[in-house]
């Protein structure tokens, strides 16, 4: 009669409570947007492992062991992720693009292009007034920002031209903000 010993999974629920502790610290959602998919899924599958005989109180220590060694290791080689960040002017163009920026990085937006703080149509003059979102503070996605920009309505300056025999009077106006003629 051999006598029953089970495992001790201290270790393993050691690890476990460890990568526990960092889920719950950034939240489920920022862990997962924190770090590639597929050493997600290394760590996942190491863990899940670890579960397949936990109940059955494993009599190898050893291999008891190894699922801790396969957690501990996928965990410490977890990869984070990198991402892209495009501002963008008016028409759509590249301003900057930022490659392979770490997750919860801070990075400084551009200057914007002097030749588009204002623009007018028939309406409105508008002016630049900052970017569409602060994202650039925490990157934690892909971001594509965009320039927001204040419209307001022209403020017209009338001149009046008098007419003359030879020819019928005029009217120019002018925006007296953006300078707009029509």
């Amino acid at each position: 009669n051999r006598k029953f010993i089970q495992a001790d999974y201290t270790a393993v629920d050691e690890i476990k409570a460890e990568v526990q502790a960092e889920k719950d610290a950034l939240g489920l959602a920022k862990f997962n947007a924190k770090y590639t998919l597929k050493t997600l899924a290394t760590l996942e599958t190491a863990i899940s492992n670890s579960l397949i005989d936990y109940p059955l109180g494993r009599t190898s220590q050893d291999i008891v062991d190894g699922y801790a060694l396969a957690i501990e290791q996928a965990y410490r080689a977890l990869e984070p992720n990198r991402y892209n960040v495009i501002f963008i002017d008016k028409n759509g163009a590249i301003v900057r693009y930022d490659k392979d920026v770490e997750f919860e990085s801070e990075i400084t937006p551009p200057e914007f292009p002097k030749d588009q703080e204002s623009y007018y149509d028939a309406e409105n003059h508008y002016t630049y007034s900052g970017w569409d979102t602060d994202e650039y503070t925490s990157v934690i996605d892909d971001l594509v920002i965009s320039p927001v920009y204040i419209a307001e309505a022209h403020d017209w300056d009338i001149e009046t031209v008098s007419s003359t025999c030879v020819q019928a009077g005029t009217q120019k106006y002018t925006c007296k903000v953006g300078g707009y003629v029509k």
